[in-house]
């Protein structure tokens, strides 16, 4: 059977534009990694907050095409839609997944999960839930016709029935741990049935509005402009977790300047996307703080086909050290960001960082060794070797890498020919194969969207696995995930990831070299935001939000 996760490769770029890079592009100590310079930099995020306040005006970088669950793509809607619409289970920020408006989740068997709805919970219209809305919210998702950014994570979904009132039953054709996390995900929102037939295509538009059940409900959507929250006084968790937001106003503010000057002024309140080249303006105000939190972005060199010089192991390991992995941090991301010794970088790894932390540390660390790359360069014994480099033309950030990476390769012998191609172009590159032939590496960002590296070993490690663009195979790599994506038990699987983890650095079908961390300002007026990804885009925050 084909392992078939999402193709959402070309949607790179964009998560991009909103979670990582500048203008383009629990407690106060969450764990630690280290910096360029070696240092321990702690995690941070914000105090909570004490009492209600009455708005908050919230930054996005782009203005959502739509709030439809089954067709929003990208970080700022996926951060406004997180306080609107609820899944059959949270995704709290810690990385556990946790019963929602599920009130209980069972397991007959390893292929069958049984959801109890929580009693008495209610769509903005005042409407109650119904095993009937839920089995239509799944069965759209994974309605290749939908279109969700996640419908590829139900390819082991037999059937999803109402099996009593307040019961609904779905079967797997496969053990499938990854599947029930990503429920989580917008992959799992709740709509009402009725109203979202009715609607059609305008369902999530400025004008069709949205049913859900979230901690806050769309008030106002002024094209253009500004979209407007306000509290759902019928919330189903009020009595634990009161709204202390009144009311939010997410505005768009896609130039990086432009931003970055409401924040100071105090214009705007906060943001998940402050640009990295503001970091040192935004750490001098005396009105906001930059808060540092783990994050499941990677940056990373993808190779693009089985064939030419990149076939040669050798060479794969030359451009691994030809990387300037200290400089790109320091200058790309203003050192808000740490060299990446494997794909999954430590904010994917959930809630088991004893598995995964030693096993990363065993790793190559990551370090530019230009002596060692011009040797593994003779070795292969390749006469004259040069490769061809795709990269973002238009994003100046991602240009001036492939610039540095070019240079530096020259040093090491071996001749970088470098393409800045056009959006279009490069896009291309993650969905046509003749596209991919034309060059040998190609810049991409990529997140993985649970607090799991299993989900994104699996679609990189497997033959069909969405992003694994060069047809990587190793049958060992392939039935270590396999395995593991059956494996129930959260130690366990990562045991068997951590397997196929350091199989795959050796082969090195991707060439990581940067994690940036989640980035948040927030006005010191304020606390309680969440400073994690992908937690911001999943889990309800806007409740949290208050005075200090």
């Amino acid at each position: 059977m084909r392992t078939t996760f999402l193709r959402r490769g070309r949607l790179c770029l964009i998560l991009a534009t909103t979670i990582a890079l500048a203008s383009c592009a629990g407690k106060s100590r969450d764990g630690a990694s280290a910096t360029p310079g070696g240092q321990a930099t702690q995690y941070t995020q914000p105090a909570k907050a004490t009492a209600a306040i009455d708005r908050v005006t919230w930054a996005l970088r782009s203005e959502p095409t739509t709030l439809d669950s089954g067709r929003a793509v990208g970080g700022d809607s996926w951060s406004v839609l997180a306080n609107v619409c609820e899944s059959l289970v949270y995704q709290q920020p810690d990385g556990r997944t946790v019963p929602a408006l599920a009130e209980s989740v069972s397991r007959p068997d390893d292929r069958t999960y049984v959801f109890t709805l929580r009693h008495g919970v209610r769509f903005f219209d005042g409407k109650l839930v119904t095993a009937e809305d839920v089995v239509f919210s799944l069965n759209r998702s994974r309605n290749p016709e939908t279109g969700s950014f996640f419908a590829g994570y139900t390819d082991r979904v037999s059937s999803i029935e109402k099996t009593g009132a307040d019961q609904i039953t779905i079967k797997l054709s496969k053990p499938d741990a990854i599947f029930y996390q990503m429920l989580s995900t917008p992959l799992g929102h709740i709509l009402q049935k009725s109203y979202t037939q009715s609607r059609g295509t305008a369902y999530g538009t400025a004008t069709g509005g949205v049913m859900c059940t979230g901690a806050y409900r769309v008030e106002d959507w002024r094209k253009g402009d500004s979209i407007t929250l306000e509290p759902n006084p019928d919330w189903w968790n009020r009595a634990n977790r009161p709204q202390l937001t009144q009311q939010a106003k997410f505005v768009f503010l896609s130039d990086g300047s432009t931003l970055t000057s409401a924040l100071l002024n105090g214009d705007v309140d906060g943001t998940f996307f402050p640009a990295a080249t503001a970091i040192p303006r935004l750490k001098q105000s005396t009105d906001g703080t930059v808060y540092f939190g783990p994050s499941s972005l990677l940056h990373s060199l993808v190779v693009a086909h089985s064939g030419g010089i990149l076939a040669d192991p050798k060479l794969r390991q030359a451009v691994a050290e030809i990387i300037d992995y200290k400089g790109i941090v320091r200058t790309a991301f203003q050192s808000a960001a740490e060299p990446l010794r494997a794909i999954a970088p430590p904010g994917s790894w959930g809630t088991q960082q004893a598995v995964y932390r030693p096993a990363y540390d065993a790793l190559r660390q990551p370090e530019q060794d230009l002596d060692g790359a011009r040797r593994l360069i003779l070795e292969s014994g390749v006469t004259n070797p040069a490769l061809t480099l795709a990269v973002p033309g238009w994003l100046p950030e991602y240009r001036t890498f492939g610039e540095t990476f070019q240079s530096d390769a020259r040093k090491a012998g071996l001749t970088v020919k470098l393409q800045l191609l056009q959006k279009a172009d490069f896009l291309a590159l993650f969905g046509d194969k003749s596209a991919r032939a034309k060059v040998d590496l190609f810049y991409t960002d990529y997140f993985a969207s649970i607090p799991d590296p299993t989900e994104l070993y699996t679609q990189l490690g497997t033959g069909g696995g969405s992003i694994n663009y060069s047809g990587y195979r190793n049958a060992e790599v392939t039935q270590l995930l396999e395995q593991a994506r059956a494996t129930a038990d959260d130690a366990q699987r990562a045991e068997l990831t951590v397997k196929a983890q350091g199989l795959i650095m050796k082969d090195r079908p991707w060439i990581p070299f940067a994690s940036p961390y989640q980035l948040l300002y927030l006005n010191k007026r304020l606390g309680g935001a969440v400073n994690r990804s992908p937690a911001f885009m999943y889990w309800p925050w806007l409740p949290d939000v208050g005075k200090r």
